[in-house]
């Protein structure tokens, strides 16, 4: 598991409840330019006229029988009920983006 540090702010009161800042945002990367393992991880589709969240990598990018590069993704219920063994459908690795990338990728 890989945490971040939070570093709540003091309140000019110094009340021990404050708001603590939400975490940085990072720039969602393109599973075929991803160079981290992919299975297991949040991402992103893209549709023609919308993304698609709540969805989980369920396989490294390959190649299909077109040539195409490609993933297996599934949608995060059934990746937390089934894992690797969730329904999924196979889609070009150009559309789908890898969530929350390493900071170093």
């Amino acid at each position: 598991m890989t945490t971040e540090p939070v570093y709540p702010e003091v309140a000019a009161n110094g009340d021990l409840v404050v708001p603590v800042r939400p975490p940085e945002a990072r720039l969602s990367v393109a599973v075929a330019d991803y160079d981290g393992l992919v299975t297991g991880q949040r991402v992103v589709v893209l549709q023609p006229s919308e993304w698609v969240f709540d969805l989980r990598a369920i396989s490294e990018p390959y190649k299909d029988e077109r040539g195409r590069v490609v993933v297996d993704v599934a949608t995060e219920v059934d990746y937390y009920r089934d894992g690797l063994c969730a329904p999924s459908t196979v889609i070009n690795a150009a559309i789908v983006f890898v969530e929350r990338p390493r900071r170093d990728a």
